[in-house]
């Protein structure tokens, strides 16, 4: 078996495990246009609470469709 090709088992759709003690979930759906593709994140505590951080990806695909370029900008979190 290639184990290169195989997956692990997914996480719930909006959330996946991050650093210890906090998970990511989607701040919105994301888009897509052409080469380009966009989605925002939110970071928090995993047994709940305020947002500890925030984030948007841009991402620029090649022809094969992998990703060619990532750019990530964290954004300002309000205080609780």
């Amino acid at each position: 078996m290639d184990t290169r090709r195989s997956r692990p088992a997914s996480p719930p759709p909006t959330i996946a495990s991050c650093a210890e003690g906090y998970v990511f979930s989607a701040a919105y759906q994301g888009a897509g246009h052409h080469d380009a593709v966009t989605f925002s994140w939110e970071m928090r505590p995993a047994g709940g609470g305020p947002v500890a951080a925030r984030g948007f990806h841009f991402f620029v695909l090649g022809d094969d469709g992998r990703i060619r370029s990532d750019y990530q900008f964290t954004e300002p979190v309000s205080p609780a």
